[in-house]
């Protein structure tokens, strides 16, 4: 996905700007250019081609890199410089006409970035075949994809899951949640609740949490039945990130 920011688009247009009316003060054909201004017009067009290629404007980025050699090789404002330069807004104007653009609020480029692991360290570390459903849905949310965020968070509760049931000495055989949550079930009521007091405790605090979020989400999001708002994705993606970062503290991958 092409990144966009609106500073450097600001900043090519200013530089053309200032190009574009320094060639229309001179009113000959040909016109030499001294030194200091030909090295201030190459430096000029040189950023211009830099911020051009990083917009995917590869069409007029050729048209400054040909004015850019030019100069270069030859300091002249001719009548050739002076037509691609007009023709450059235009060009440019095209590039944008057949491109679409989606505009990234503020508060949801953490969610899109994602500097450091959207669920902490921890959970990063402990779930690190997670970490791919966990960085698309942070992005999903940010694109305000919901639905597919909530898909994405599912996803990556299966490891988790997986690992619990390892844990428990049960094999998954299918990914299929109530099935798999029947036989942990079964294997927790096995625990002797005086000698493995602790690990009943928390697996049968984790298997009501996979159960509800089997009911309230799983099962309406990957089996296409149901869809979901932004401010539902956003407290879904809070809860699973509660949860795993909670899970990360007594099993890992």
């Amino acid at each position: 996905m092409l990144r966009f920011y609106a500073e450097k688009f600001h900043a090519a247009t200013h530089m053309l700007s200032g190009l574009s009316a320094f060639i229309q003060s001179t009113e000959n054909d040909v016109v030499d250019i001294d030194e200091t201004a030909a090295l201030e017009m190459v430096e000029i067009l040189s950023g211009l081609s830099t911020i051009l290629e990083e917009l995917n404007l590869l069409v007029s980025k050729k048209s400054v890199d040909f004015i850019h050699e030019k100069l270069r090789t030859k300091p002249v404002i001719d009548e050739t410089l002076r037509f691609i330069i007009e023709h450059l807004y235009r060009t440019i104007n095209d590039e944008l006409s057949v491109a679409v653009f989606f505009y990234l609020k503020p508060e949801n480029a953490k969610f899109y970035d994602q500097q450091e692991p959207l669920f902490g360290l921890e959970a990063d570390t402990a779930f690190p075949s997670s970490s791919f459903d966990i960085k698309e849905a942070g992005r999903c949310l940010a694109l305000g994809r919901s639905t597919a965020c909530v898909m994405h968070l599912m996803r990556a509760l299966e490891t988790p899951l997986k690992i619990m049931a390892a844990d428990l000495g049960v094999t998954l055989k299918r990914d299929n949640w109530g099935t798999a949550l029947g036989d942990i079930e079964k294997k927790i009521l096995a625990l002797n609740p005086k000698t493995d007091a602790d690990k009943k405790e928390f697996h049968s605090s984790a298997a009501v949490q996979f159960r509800f979020f089997k009911d309230a989400w799983r099962d309406g999001s990957m089996h296409a039945r149901s869809k979901y708002g932004d401010e539902e994705a956003d407290e879904i993606l809070r809860a699973v990130k509660a949860f795993m970062r909670h899970l990360a503290k007594r099993i890992k991958e």
